[in-house]
């Protein structure tokens, strides 16, 4: 299976896939990705796999206090790779 960096199309479908499956088991409702923490999700360079990104959008899920994903709820490495000012 080629890295996330090589489909980079996948990688909004499979962190909605986590993001309902981790709200689901949280009890939260689903939330959404604000467009900073997207433009970091797809401009990050991955050297991970699709496990990077599951644990990526479990801890956000569990930072999140509201029903938003937030760009300061992704990891410390994946910082700097938005676009959109904050």
């Amino acid at each position: 299976v080629p890295s996330l960096r090589e489909r980079r199309e996948d990688i909004i479908p499979l962190a909605n896939s986590f993001i309902e499956k981790y709200a689901k088991e949280t009890g939260k409702r689903m939330p959404r990705i604000s467009v900073a923490a997207m433009e970091a999700l797809m401009n990050y360079h991955w050297p991970g796999n699709v496990q990077e990104l599951k644990g990526c959008i479990e801890r956000a899920i569990i930072l999140s206090r509201d029903n938003i994903i937030y760009y300061d709820y992704l990891p410390p490495q994946m910082l700097g790779y938005h676009l959109t000012p904050q």
